[in-house]
């Protein structure tokens, strides 16, 4: 979140400097002894406008990008799920958890990948860490919850 806001202010200022040079002048009054000051605006303030804007723009692509390849993994997990390829799916999971731990719709992906390979510890375990992230899936996660004790419960008949 604070590249993002990062990257705006950036972009923000160098808006400033190609087309509201005044303003950044009374800007720079302020922060004269530390950053800026009227000679390198008036010499260099195009260029300065250029980085600040340029900078921006990468920040917030590389930050949407990073996004989107959640998103995009997050679908292919979902695909190699209804497909029967647990193996990849939870690994898919497990990579995007590794940078969103709490990311409830990955986790319950993972939770019914844990369930169809039987490994219903693990699935419980991760049923549970989902109720305690977001209280609102408590009804999804009890049925969940449910379908897994009736399942031992067959098993260990």
């Amino acid at each position: 979140m604070i590249i993002i806001i990062i990257g705006i202010i950036f972009i923000i200022l160098g808006f400033l400097y190609f087309y509201m040079p005044n303003i950044m002048v009374k800007f720079c009054e302020f922060g004269k002894k530390y950053l800026f000051n009227e000679k390198t605006i008036i010499l260099n303030g195009k260029k300065i406008g250029l980085i600040l804007f340029l900078s921006g723009c990468i920040i917030l692509t590389i930050k949407i990008s990073r996004y989107y390849t959640h998103k995009d993994k997050y679908y292919l997990a979902t695909k190699e799920f209804y497909s029967n390829n647990f193996k990849n799916s939870e690994k898919l999971c497990l990579e995007i958890l590794s940078l969103q731990p709490k990311n409830i719709l990955v986790l319950e992906l993972l939770g019914k990948i844990y369930f169809a390979t039987s490994r219903p510890e693990l699935a419980e375990k991760i049923f549970l860490k989902i109720k305690s992230i977001d209280s609102s899936k408590s009804e999804k996660v009890d049925r969940y919850l449910n379908k897994l004790k009736k399942n031992n419960a067959q098993l260990t008949k």
